[in-house]
């Protein structure tokens, strides 16, 4: 069965209102502990926070929220994986350097934090190429 147009964007936009109300929830119950109060003093915007593991918790809540912001950015056909794998790199050295602790990872995390950004709008695409029997759009 062939989906007209107008169907897959209701669809989308539910989608969407699903994963914003699911990411609000998520975010408004994560940790937004920060560490500013000890720079008050310092001329420096960002400070370098090493990880303090290197394996520790591959996988978090956070790493689910990865995948599905993905998966609802790749809606955006102008968007490429090429242009993901390279936000999806920078976003994880910004959170080495950011104040607050949902950054605090082990560098494995952030290894699977990039795997599932990949693997999110790839199915993403995929399934807006399923719904809409096309081919995805350079994946």
């Amino acid at each position: 069965m062939k989906l007209k147009s107008k169907d897959v964007q209701k669809q989308s936009l539910w989608l969407l209102v699903l994963f914003a109300v699911f990411f609000a929830a998520v975010v408004f119950n994560s940790d937004w502990k920060t560490d500013v109060h000890e720079h008050l003093d310092s001329n420096a915007m960002f400070k370098y926070h090493k990880p303090e593991s290197t394996l520790k918790n591959a996988i978090n809540h956070y790493t689910v929220i990865h995948f599905l912001q993905y998966a609802a950015v790749s809606i955006v056909k102008v968007i490429q994986l090429w242009q993901v794998v390279i936000f999806s790199v920078f976003w994880e050295i910004f959170e080495l350097y950011a104040h607050f602790e949902w950054g605090r990872e082990s560098w494995l995390n952030k290894a699977v934090d990039i795997v599932f950004n990949i693997l999110g709008f790839r199915f993403g695409r995929t399934v807006i190429a399923n719904r809409l029997n096309k081919t995805p759009s350079k994946i």
